[in-house]
C-alpha cells in the first residue's frame, strides 16, 4: 500500500473534516442567526466588526480565509490579503449555525464617486399642469416634484426635471413653448428656459426684474415675447430681452396676484387674478388700455378669478375661487354656474377645456371634474364614481385621438395623471417612479426584508416592499395618530416602532394591528416624541419634549426629566446604546448613562466637545461614539476617552452641521450635513457627494439607512428619498457560488457603448433609440459591470439608465458628460475621434478576464455607421481597423453588438476578424422597432443574456423569436460571425459565441416575468371589440404593468427607411382581474384588412421588460392599406397660437397621379379643400380633386379658430381612378399640428 506523505497526510485530514462539517452543517434545521451587517465589504488586509444576533451560549466564530478576534456576539474580522470571498460559519450551544458572506475587495473600491449609481424617489402625484409639445409625442406634466416628459399616446415616463438639472424650484406650475423650440418653464422658485439646444437658463429676482419667484402663469405675446404672472405683479419679456412690470401701484391691475393669463385673439390679453380676500377680472388691450371687471361692475360672482379660457367664438369662460364659473360671451351677455343653480358639483373651479362639441370641461378644487355638454346636460366624475385619484381638478388637456389627459392633486391624500380614452377607457399613472407620500423624508429604516421604511414630515409613513409596491399609511387611512414621523426603530418581530409629533410613540405589529402610547394611557410623557432606540433588554428608550423615558420589557415605565436627574433642559432629540446596557443621550453636551445608574457627562467645559448643541450620535462598534453637532462638525469619542474632531478646517466634511450618521458594511461611516453627504472611510478617506457631483436630490440631508450591500438610503431635504449604490457584484455575491464570486470580485472587464444622434423621423424615434442604449446599458450593470468599467459615447450627456426618470450623471462618458452640461458646455455629435479615445480607454484597461463588449445603437448605411444625421460615419473598415489595433495590443477576445439596419452589410466589408464575435440585429436591409424600443432585437437579445444565455444561444433564441412576430419583423435576418471568414450565419459560426457569456456564465437572475396568453389567434370583423387576457407571474419582485402591443396592418406597413413606425403601433393597458395574475382588457381598432399582431408585454418593478410569445388576429375582409406618401404634406410649424400664421404646402405631384387634400378639426369634422382656404364639409361622397398650387392652406390664427390637434390628410391616386372605391390603390400621407 503506498504511504501518503506527512504535508498530503494533513491537506486529507483537513479536507475531510471540511467535508465531515459541511455534512453536518446541511442536516441541520435552518439556524435563527441574523448577521450585522448583513453582506458585509472589506478591502483585502482590512478589518470590519462584525455581530450576530439570535445565538445562545458560546459561539464559535470560523472564518474560511480571513481571520477573527475576539468572542461573543459581535467580533473583529480581518481580511485575507487578496480580493475575493470569505464565509465565516457561526455555531453557537444550541446547534444553531448561520454563514456570512464578506465580499474581499481591492484597495480603496468598495465606493468611488465614479460608480455610484442613484435611485431617487419624489412624490410627483399633485400634478399642476399638463402640456402637449409642438411634436405631439411628449406630454409634459408639470408637478410639485420636478416636470415630467411622457409618450403622448401611452402616457409612460420617459425623463423627469429637477433642481439637478438646474430648475429653480421643482414646484412647476406652467409652461410654453416659443417660436424658437424652447420651453419656458413657471415654477415657485423663478422663471427657466430650456432652448433648442438643451441650454437651460435661470431667470429670477436676482438677474431680472420679476417682481416675484413664485411664477404662477405664462403667456406667448405673439411677438416672440412672453408674458409671466407672478404673485406679485404682471411681467413682460419682450423677444429682444426687455421687460416691462405691471402691478397696483403702476397699473390697473386690481390685484398683484396673477392666476391665469390667455390672449384676446386681438393682440391684447385677459389677467386672472386675486384670491379669497379680492382681486378682479383684467383686460389689457393692444393699445394699452386696461378694463377691470369685478362684482361690483359685472355679474362676475367672485372676485378671486382662478382659470381662463377662450370659448372659440370671441368670448372667454371664467373659474373663480368661490362663486362658480362665468361665461362672458362675446356679445357682453353673461351665464354664471353654481351648485346652486347647476349640476356643477364645486364653486371654486381650478382648470376649464373646450371638448371640441360646442361644451366645456371643468376642474373643480372639491368635486371632481365636470363636462358641461353643448346640450346644457352634465356629466360629473369624482372619487366615488370613477377611478379619480383625487377630486381636485389642476390641469386638463386633449389628447391626439379623442382622449383627455387630467391633472390631479390634493393635500394630504396626492392624486396623479388620469387618461380618459376615446373609446371610455381609463388608465390612471399614480407614481409610478414612487409612492413616496411626501418629499420631505425624516426617517428611514430597514424592514428587515429588502424593503424599507419611510416617516415623512407631513404626510405619514410608507413601506417601500422589495418588490417596488408602496403601502401608504396616514391619519385617513390607518391608526397612525399623526403624520408627521421623527424616528423609526424595528421591533425585532417584524413590527415596527414610530416617533410621532403630537401623537405618541406607536407600535405596528406584525399582525397589522396597532398600539398608541400617551400620557393618557401610559408612562409616556410627552406625545411629541423625538427618537427611540431598542434598551437591549427587550425594552425600548425614548426621547421626548418632557425628558428621556425608558419603557422596559414588562411594559413599566421609567422617566428621567429634570426633576429627577442631573438634565439642564425636558426636550431630547438623540440618543444610542453604549453596547452594554446604557444609553448616551444628547441635551446641552452628552450624558453617558450606565447600566447600573451611574451617569457622566460631556460638554464643551469639562471636555473638548466643540458645540453643546448635540443633534445626532451613534455607536461605533470598539465602545466609543460618533456625535453630530449643530455648528461643531462630526466628533469621534474612543473608548479611552480619546476625542477627535472633524471639520470644514481640518477635513473634507462639507459643513459642521451634522444632521444624521450611519454604519457603511465596511467599518466606514456615512454622515448627512446641512451641505452634502460624505463618506469617512474606514483607511480615513473621505468621499463628499453633493448636487454639483452627484446624483444627490439635495445637499440638505435629514436621515439616512444604511442597505447591508454598501450602500446607503437618504432622505434629501425636501427633495425625496434617494438610494445610493456601488454596482451590483456585492449583491450578485450573495446569489452565486464562490467561484463566480471571486470572478466578478478579482476579473478585469471592459464595454463600449456608443450612442450616436440619429437621423429620422419615427414616432419618438430618439426615445426609442435612447431606451435600446439604456437598456443595454443596464444590462451589462445587472451582470456586474460597474460604471468605470463601461466606456458610454453618447450624443446625450444627460441619459436615464435606471428608468426612475432622472439623469444618471456618472454614466456617460464621453463627448460632453452630464457634469459638462451642467456647467453649461452644449452637447455635441459624436466623431471617429471619439470612437478612437473609447478604444484608446480600452487598451489601457490591459488584459481582460471577459471579452471586450462593443455595442451599437442607432442608424446604419450599407458598409456603414452612422455618427451624427450628416456626414460622419464609421465604416466596416475603420472600426474592423480599432479592433485590431486593440486586440493586436491586449490579445483579448471582442464580442461586437450592432443594432441598426443595414448592419450585416458590415460584416464582409472589413469588420469580421479572427477571435471576434460580430452580432448585427439585421442583415443588408433594415432592422424594425416597436414600442419604444421595447420591442427590438437588441432588446429582446440583452434579456436574454442578463438571464445567462451565452452569446450564441441567445442569439438563436431571439433570431428565431423574430420570425414569429409578423410583417416587418419576419423580414428582420440578425447575423453573427464567429469564425473570421466574413461570412454570417455559416455552419461554422457559433464556437466562439458558444464559449462565453455576459460577464461569466452563472445563471439567471432572480425575477423573471412569465406571460402565457389566454387569448387565441382567430379570424376578427371590422370594428369588433375582441377581448385580449394573459396570465402573468414573477418568481421575485412585483408586475409593475401588463400590456398587449397590436402590430396594425398599417402600423407594420407605414416605416420610414430606418425601420421605425410613422404612427404610434397600439397598445392596450390590461388590468388585473379578482384573479391578480390574469391581466384583460380589449382591443376594437380592427379597420383594414390583414394580420393584427398582438404580443403581451409586462414590466417588473425594476424596469425590466418582458414579452410573451405573439397571437395572430386576422381581418380577412375589408379596405387594403393605403400605401404611404414618402413626403406627407408640410406645415410651417407644429403648434400654433394666436397671431401665427398657418401654412401648409404640398410636396411635387409624379405625373400620371391626381390628388386630394382634407383637414380633420379638433371635434372631428373633415373638410375637403380643391383650391386654397376652400374648406367644404366632407360628406362622405364629395372628394374634390386638388385643383390649385403648391400652398393647401394659409390662415392666420385668432381667437374663433377652435383649440387642440388637426389633421391634414393628402391622398394621391392614379389618374382616371375614383378614389372612394379604389383604396387600394391610395397613396396617403398625413401631417398633425395643435392650435393653443
Amino acid at each position: 500500500m503506498m504511504k501518503i506523505k506527512p504535508p498530503l497526510l494533513t491537506i486529507h485530514k483537513q479536507i475531510v473534516r471540511v467535508l465531515f462539517c459541511f455534512l453536518w452543517i446541511s442536516a441541520l434545521p435552518a439556524a435563527d442567526l441574523v448577521f450585522t451587517p448583513a453582506a458585509p465589504s472589506v478591502e483585502a488586509g482590512k478589518q470590519i466588526a462584525i455581530a450576530v444576533s439570535g445565538a445562545r451560549g458560546q459561539i464559535t466564530w470560523n472564518p474560511s480565509k480571513g481571520q477573527v478576534q475576539g468572542i461573543g456576539t459581535q467580533v473583529t474580522y480581518t481580511a485575507p490579503d487578496q480580493p475575493g470571498l470569505d464565509v465565516v460559519t457561526v455555531f453557537d450551544n444550541d446547534g444553531n449555525v448561520g454563514t456570512l458572506k464578506i465580499t474581499i475587495t481591492a484597495t480603496q473600491t468598495i465606493t468611488s464617486l465614479e460608480n455610484a449609481n442613484w435611485e431617487v424617489f419624489t412624490n410627483r402625484s399633485y400634478i399642476q399642469a399638463i402640456m402637449v409639445s409642438e411634436a405631439g409625442q411628449t406630454l409634459l406634466v408639470g408637478t410639485t416634484g420636478g416636470l415630467e416628459q411622457r409618450d403622448a399616446q401611452t402616457g409612460e415616463l420617459k425623463k423627469v426635471l429637477t433642481n439637478l438639472d438646474g430648475l429653480p424650484n421643482n414646484s412647476v406650475r406652467a409652461f410654453i413653448i416659443d417660436k424658437n423650440d424652447g420651453l419656458w418653464i413657471a415654477t415657485a422658485g423663478g422663471l427657466a428656459h430650456i432652448n433648442a439646444n438643451a441650454t437651460l437658463k435661470v431667470f429670477n429676482q436676482d438677474n431680472t426684474v420679476l417682481p416675484s419667484n413664485n411664477v404662477s402663469a405664462l403667456l406667448r405675446d405673439g411677438q416672440g415675447g412672453i408674458w409671466v404672472g407672478t404673485e406679485n405683479g404682471l411681467a413682460h419679456r419682450h423677444e429682444d430681452g426687455r421687460w416691462e412690470v405691471f402691478n397696483q401701484d403702476n397699473s390697473q391691475l386690481p390685484n398683484n396676484g396673477i392666476n391665469a393669463l390667455i390672449t384676446d385673439g386681438q393682440g391684447g390679453i385677459w389677467i386672472g387674478t386675486g384670491d379669497f380676500l379680492g382681486g378682479g377680472l383684467a383686460h389689457l388691450s393692444a393699445s394699452h388700455t386696461w378694463t377691470v371687471f369685478d362684482r361690483d361692475n359685472s355679474k362676475l360672482p367672485d372676485n378671486g378669478i382662478i382659470s381662463l379660457l377662450q370659448d372659440g367664438a370671441g368670448g372667454i369662460w371664467i373659474g373663480t375661487w368661490y362663486g362658480g364659473l362665468a361665461h362672458k360671451k362675446a356679445d357682453g351677455d353673461w351665464d354664471i354656474f353654481n351648485n346652486s343653480n347647476s349640476a356643477l358639483p364645486d364653486n371654486w373651479i381650478v382648470s376649464l377645456f373646450l371638448d371640441g362639441n360646442g361644451g366645456i370641461w371643468v376642474g373643480t378644487s372639491e368635486g371632481g371634474l365636470a363636462h358641461l355638454k353643448a346640450d346644457g346636460t352634465w356629466e360629473i366624475f369624482n372619487k366615488d364614481n370613477s377611478p379619480i385619484p383625487a377630486n381636485r381638478i389642476n390641469a386638463i388637456i386633449a389628447d391626439s385621438q379623442g382622449g383627455l389627459w387630467v391633472g390631479t392633486g390634493s393635500f394630504p391624500s396626492g392624486g396623479g395623471l388620469l387618461h380618459f380614452q376615446a373609446d371610455g377607457a381609463l388608465n390612471l399613472f399614480n407614481q409610478e417612479a414612487s409612492g413616496l407620500p411626501h418629499n420631505e423624508v425624516t426617517a428611514v429604516i430597514k424592514d428587515g426584508h429588502g424593503g424599507v421604511w419611510v416617516g415623512t414630515s407631513e404626510n405619514g409613513l410608507a413601506h417601500f416592499q422589495t418588490d417596488g409596491a408602496w403601502q401608504i399609511f396616514n391619519t385617513n387611512n390607518s391608526q397612525l395618530p399623526a403624520n408627521r414621523i421623527n424616528a423609526l426603530l424595528a421591533d425585532n418581530n417584524g413590527g415596527l416602532w414610530i416617533a410621532t409629533s403630537d401623537g405618541g410613540l406607536v407600535h405596528y405589529q406584525a399582525n397589522d394591528t396597532w398600539e398608541i402610547f400617551t400620557p393618557d394611557n401610559s408612562g409616556l410623557p410627552d406625545t411629541y416624541v423625538n427618537a427611540i432606540i431598542d434598551d437591549g433588554l427587550g425594552g425600548l428608550w425614548v426621547g421626548t419634549d418632557s425628558g428621556l423615558v425608558q419603557r422596559r420589557a414588562d411594559g413599566t415605565w421609567a422617566l428621567f426629566n429634570p426633576d429627577n436627574f442631573d438634565m439642564l433642559y425636558n426636550s431630547v432629540y438623540a440618543i444610542a446604546t453604549d453596547g452594554s446596557g446604557g444609553i448616551w443621550i444628547a441635551w446641552e453636551g452628552i450624558t453617558h448613562l450606565n447600566a447600573d445608574g451611574s451617569w457622566k457627562s460631556f460638554n464643551k467645559d469639562n471636555s473638548t466637545l466643540p458645540d453643546n448643541d448635540v443633534i445626532s450620535l451613534l455607536r461605533d462598534d470598539r465602545g466609543g461614539l460618533w456625535i453630530g453637532t449643530y455648528e461643531g462638525g462630526l466628533v469621534h469619542k474612543d473608548a479611552s476617552d480619546n476625542w477627535e474632531i472633524f471639520n470644514q478646517d481640518n477635513s473634507k466634511l462639507p459643513a459642521n452641521r451634522i444632521n444624521t450618521l450611519t454604519k457603511d458594511n465596511s467599518g466606514g461611516l456615512w454622515v448627512g450635513t446641512e451641505n452634502g453627504l460624505a463618506h469617512f472611510h474606514a483607511n480615513g478617506t473621505w468621499d463628499i457627494f453633493k448636487t454639483d457631483n452627484s446624483g444627490l436630490p439635495s445637499n440638505w440631508i435629514n436621515s439616512l439607512h444604511g442597505d447591508n450591500y454598501g450602500g446607503v438610503w437618504i432622505g434629501a431635504g425636501l427633495s425625496g428619498l434617494a438610494h445610493l449604490t456601488f454596482g451590483q457584484k456585492s449583491t450578485l455575491c450573495t446569489q452565486v457560488n464562490a467561484n463566480d464570486c471571486e470572478a466578478l470580485i478579482t476579473g478585469k472587464r471592459a464595454a463600449i457603448l456608443v450612442h450616436p444622434r440619429g437621423q429620422g423621423q419615427g414616432y419618438n424615434q430618439a426615445v426609442s433609440i435612447e431606451f435600446m442604449a439604456s437598456h443595454a446599458y443596464r444590462t451589462l450593470q445587472s451582470r456586474g459591470y460597474e460604471n468605470d468599467e463601461i466606456y458610454f459615447l453618447s450624443y446625450k450627456p444627460d441619459v436615464d439608465t435606471n428608468g426612475d426618470g432622472f439623469v444618471d450623471r456618472n454614466v456617460v462618458d464621453g463627448p460632453i458628460t452630464a457634469f459638462d452640461l451642467s456647467e453649461g458646455k452644449t452637447p455635441r455629435d459624436l466623431t471617429q475621434g471619439d470612437v478612437q479615445q473609447a478604444f484608446d480607454w480600452a487598451k489601457e484597461k490591459g488584459k481582460l478576464e471577459q471579452p471586450l463588449i462593443v455595442i451599437f445603437v442607432d442608424h446604419a448605411l450599407t458598409g456603414k455607421l452612422r455618427l451624427d444625421p450628416f456626414s460622419e460615419v464609421l465604416t466596416a473598415q475603420d472600426l474592423g481597423r480599432l479592433l485590431d489595433d486593440y486586440q493586436n495590443v491586449t490579445q483579448n477576445p471582442a464580442i461586437v453588438i450592432l443594432e441598426a439596419c443595414h448592419t450585416g452589410s458590415l460584416i464582409g466589408r472589413g469588420l469580421a476578424g479572427p477571435n471576434r464575435v460580430v452580432i448585427t440585429s439585421t442583415g443588408e436591409n433594415q432592422a424594425y422597432y416597436d414600442n419604444l424600443g421595447s420591442f427590438s432585437f437588441s432588446k429582446f437579445y440583452f434579456d436574454n443574456l442578463r438571464r445567462g444565455e451565452n452569446f450564441f444561444d441567445a442569439f438563436q433564441t431571439v433570431k428565431d423569436k423574430l420570425s414569429r412576430y409578423g410583417h416587418p419583423f419576419n423580414k428582420q435576418i440578425p447575423q453573427l460571425d464567429d469564425d473570421g471568414d466574413g461570412q454570417a450565419n455559416g455552419s461554422r459560426d457559433g464556437r466562439l459565441a458558444r464559449k462565453a457569456c455576459l460577464n461569466g456564465c452563472f445563471g439567471a437572475l432572480s425575477g423573471e416575468i412569465t406571460l402565457e396568453a389566454e387569448t387565441t389567434s382567430s379570424n376578427v370583423t371590422p370594428g369588433q371589440t375582441f377581448p385580449l387576457s394573459v396570465r402573468a407571474g414573477i418568481t421575485e419582485g412585483r408586475i409593475k404593468r401588463v400590456w398587449a402591443l397590436v402590430l396594425t396592418p398599417e402600423a407594420s406597413k407605414q416605416r420610414n427607411e430606418e425601420g421605425f413606425s410613422l404612427i404610434p403601433t397600439p397598445i392596450v393597458n390590461l388590468q388585473p382581474s379578482s384573479d391578480i395574475s390574469r391581466w384583460q382588457g380589449s382591443f376594437n381598432g380592427f379597420q383594414y384588412k390583414g394580420q393584427y399582431v398582438v404580443t403581451f408585454m409586462a414590466e417588473d418593478n425594476e424596469g425590466f421588460i418582458t414579452s410573451s410569445s405573439p397571437i395572430v388576429l386576422t381581418l380577412p375582409n375589408g379596405p387594403e392599406v393605403p400605401a404611404t406618401l414618402g413626403i406627407p404634406p408640410i406645415a410651417n410649424q407644429t403648434a400654433y397660437h394666436n397671431n401665427d400664421t398657418l401654412r401648409v404646402s404640398l410636396p411635387a405631384l409624379p405625373e400620371g397621379q391626381v390628388q386630394y387634400v382634407a383637414v380633420g378639426i379638433p371635434d372631428g369634422t373633415i373638410f375637403v379643400l380643391a383650391k386654397q382656404n376652400g374648406f367644404e364639409p366632407f360628406k362622405g361622397d364629395n372628394l374634390p380633386a386638388w385643383q390649385g398650387g403648391e400652398i393647401a392652406i394659409e390662415v392666420p390664427i385668432n381667437a374663433e379658430l377652435p383649440r387642440g390637434q388637426y389633421t391634414l390628410y393628402l391622398l394621391r391616386v392614379p389618374q382616371g381612378i375614383e378614389p372612394l372605391n379604389n383604396r387600394e390603390l391610395w397613396k396617403l400621407g398625413n401631417l398633425q399640428f395643435t392650435v393653443e
